[in-house]
């Protein structure tokens, strides 16, 4: 509306991070760019079962494989772990403001904001992030780093694989 937009303008010389919500979409001011998104209703946490091959969270498809085989992560949006070191059922959830884990090739824990801030995440990209955990501990920053606890080593001999897309292009058969 007319006052709403009024206030966008007046924002825009302001600190970064003002959020303007629709019925529908969230407007965010971020850095040098105005984001505009879809609104996301009625994201509820998902367990995910020991053999549970695929589950859906949000706009997010994820894709759950069992492997014998090490296999080359393709990319971030795939996490390949070790399975033994996994207690079900996991948590499949958005990210909330404290959650901590342990990235990939670090040692000590690090805050999900840090690791946002670092990655120059946008404030309407925080929005879609979830996180896989196992016994309260982030296993999965999903789309973004795995947490170093759960990677493969020479211990390892069982393995999955989690693959996370879109549920709308796994719907249309569009890959993402």
């Amino acid at each position: 509306n007319f006052e709403q937009a009024k206030e966008v303008l007046q924002s825009l010389k302001g600190q970064p991070g003002k959020r303007f919500y629709s019925s529908t979409h969230l407007l965010v001011l971020d850095r040098d760019m105005i984001i505009i998104t879809p609104l996301q209703h009625g994201w509820n946490e998902i367990q995910i079962e020991k053999g549970q091959v695929g589950s859906l969270l949000g706009p997010w498809e994820l894709k759950i494989e069992y492997l014998t085989n090490i296999l080359p992560v393709s990319d971030e949006m795939e996490a390949i772990l070790d399975a033994e070191l996994l207690n079900y059922p996991l948590v499949w959830r958005k990210w909330r403001p404290g959650d901590a884990f342990h990235p990939l090739g670090m040692e000590h824990k690090k805050k999900l904001s840090d690791f946002f801030i670092d990655k120059k995440l946008s404030l309407a990209d925080k929005e879609f992030v979830t996180v896989l955990e196992s016994d309260g501990q982030i296993v999965w920053v999903a789309g973004q780093r795995i947490d170093d606890r759960f990677k493969l080593t020479t211990k390892t001999t069982s393995i999955v694989r989690f693959r996370l897309g879109r549920a709308d292009a796994a719907q249309s058969g569009v890959t993402p």
